[in-house]
């Protein structure tokens, strides 16, 4: 049912959010959807079994479980918790005050990438920042629907049919800018276009020195706000310090190429520019995110997981609305193992701002498909999919999701169509998956053997790839299965097995479709004995070990040691099982 349920002073945007005035509260994704289910209930009683089957459909959960998301929403109601009665013997009962209609639709409008009319890219950064930031500043515009950084960036370098990319987004105006940058001066010039006719509602050019580049962007936003009818009310600059916010753009678009020497640049970089105004929180949730990046692929040590906290958590109590610094605290905790309170965290972000597409796209990747909370991974996928319907991102986190092959592969190609997303997930992995179940065996091993020459950087690990899944079709197996297990020990001793999460937990899965288990546990255990050396959780690893074909695997006795040692029970038990399973008295069965 679409609209708000008020719960007293809170209120409800049922399986979206529960606010408390303009502030957002943390409600975790089951929490959320136990709730909405009583509030759909306006006012009767809703018993366990219908609970169960609005929280956790299709699978099999212990009654510990629904009494501990219980008290989640009880802790998250605060004062309003006696409204969440409980009827012995029969369920729960929600006392609600009314239920309003949600808001008609306001103005709306994307900013478009900027252009930069330089033919040295050099400047680049500070068209794509200040882009950002006047998306940033119209999304506290009272009234104004603004599509996100993400959505708009997703039409960078295209032909654009504007009244396409407005459908596409669901606003009615558009921005299209383009930036300038000679002799120390900045010049931007503007236009605010109606998606309807095409025509021209508003233009102006801004033109200053680059070390006044606040003032133009509170100029171009004020303008472009009164063009719009709206009043932009008071608002507490993000710094005061232009040079601050420039090497802050500088840091992002270095960090954004995740290579060793950008990750370093972009620390630098947010560090200086920290040094200028130590109160600027988005530079100190840029530093979190690229030192996390670094910790997470073995750049930095595992310490830097504990900086990176740090640094995400400065920028909270400075400004609790910026939401990569949630989801950077909840990255952080998933990979030192701390499920439970990652999902908590990861539920913030999502809340403080889902639009944030590269939030949810972590939140899918990172934390739901690992967990085995495919369902739940699945409906943020389709969200962000219609938010940001140009990008290639969605539509891999949505195949990676899938139900079945079959989605798999569509959601693949139509990402793909879109453009080439980054390779995490790595794309030849899920081509490799597809040819494989649909028995394409020289597909399947050219896909592999691409991956195999990439990441393991092993002598004939290509080579040794390929015949290894050509074995597959094949009744004796052994010999693919003692290549892979080679291979398992020489990368091991290079250390690329450890250079990114999912390449254990691939291998792992080889050894097994090969018929070797023995030597599936042994790659199993080494995994768990890695990450208590390293306190780098392989979350991609823990996606591999709950694929569907794996289910054997999973029932052999000694797959409880190592959810254990992984630290996966404890969450399992509070959040619910990963689908397709359920858990007895703290033991993870196969259904």
């Amino acid at each position: 049912m679409e609209g708000e349920y008020r719960i007293g002073s809170l209120i409800l945007r049922p399986r979206r959010g529960l606010r408390a005035g303009a502030s957002h509260l943390s409600l975790g994704g089951r929490a959320l959807d136990l709730l909405s289910a009583l509030a759909e209930a306006r006012g009767e009683i809703v018993t366990k079994d219908e609970l169960f089957n609005a929280v956790w459909p299709g699978l099999i959960v212990e009654e510990n479980a629904l009494q501990a998301q219980i008290s989640f929403v009880r802790k998250a109601l605060g004062a309003e918790a006696r409204r969440l009665v409980t009827v012995r013997g029969r369920g729960y009962r929600l006392e609600l005050d009314d239920f309003a209609q949600a808001e008609p639709s306001a103005a709306s409008i994307a900013v478009l990438p900027f252009d930069s009319l330089e033919k040295d890219t050099c400047h680049d950064y500070l068209a794509d920042g200040l882009a950002e930031e006047l998306i940033a500043t119209l999304s506290g515009v009272r009234g104004l629907k603004v599509a996100s950084r993400t959505s708009s960036f997703a039409y960078r370098g295209q032909a654009r049919d504007l009244r396409k990319v407005a459908a596409e987004l669901g606003v009615s105006t558009l921005l299209e800018s383009s930036v300038r940058v000679a002799e120390g001066r900045v010049r931007i010039t503007a236009q605010l276009i109606d998606a309807t006719n095409g025509f021209h509602l508003w233009a102006q050019s801004f033109e200053k020195p680059l070390s006044d580049l606040l003032v133009i962007q509170e100029e171009l936003a004020r303008e472009l706000t009164i063009a719009l009818q709206r009043e932009l009310g008071p608002r507490i600059p993000d710094t005061s310090d232009p040079e601050a916010m420039r090497l802050l753009f500088e840091a992002r678009a270095a960090s954004a190429k995740l290579t060793p020497e950008g990750l370093e640049s972009g620390a630098r970089l947010a560090r200086e520019s920290l040094e200028r105004d130590p109160g600027f929180a988005k530079a100190w949730a840029s530093l979190a995110g690229t030192v996390y990046a670094m910790a997470n692929v073995g750049f930095l040590p595992k310490a830097g997981f504990a900086e990176a906290r740090r640094a995400a958590s400065k920028a909270i109590a400075l400004d609790p609305s910026v939401a990569g610094a949630y989801e950077i605290v909840a990255l952080v905790d998933a990979a030192m193992g701390r499920f439970m309170s990652a999902i908590e965290q990861m539920e913030r972000a999502l809340a403080v701002d889902f639009e944030d597409g590269a939030v949810a796209d972590g939140a899918i990747i990172n934390l739901f498909v690992p967990l085995g909370y495919r369902t739940h991974a699945r409906y943020l996928a389709d969200r962000l999919v219609r938010i940001a319907p140009a990008r290639p991102r969605p539509y891999l986190a949505r195949a990676l999701c899938a139900a079945d092959i079959d989605e798999t592969e569509y959601y693949l190609e139509l990402a793909l169509a879109r453009g080439q997303p980054e390779a995490r997930p790595p794309v030849e992995i899920m081509r490799f998956e597809i040819a494989l179940a649909r028995r394409r065996f020289p597909e399947a091993a050219a896909a592999l053997t691409t991956w195999a020459e990439r990441e393991l950087k092993v002598r004939g690990a290509g080579l040794a790839m390929n015949d290894a899944v050509l074995a597959m079709q094949e009744s004796d197996r052994s010999g693919g299965a003692a290549k892979v297990a080679d291979l398992v020990l020489a990368a091991d001793r290079a250390g690329t097995l450890w250079a990114h999460p999912g390449t254990p937990g691939l291998l792992l899965t080889m050894q097994e479709r090969l018929g070797d288990r023995e030597g599936a546990y042994v790659t199993a255990h080494r995994l768990v004995e890695h990450w208590h050396q390293s306190g780098r959780m392989p979350t991609g690893s823990i996606t591999s070990l709950l694929i569907g074909d794996l289910a054997d695997f999973r029932r052999d006795t000694r797959f409880q040691t190592i959810v254990e040692g992984l630290g996966l029970i404890p969450c399992w038990t509070v959040h619910g099982p990963p689908e397709g399973h359920r858990m007895d008295n703290g033991r993870l069965i196969v259904l």
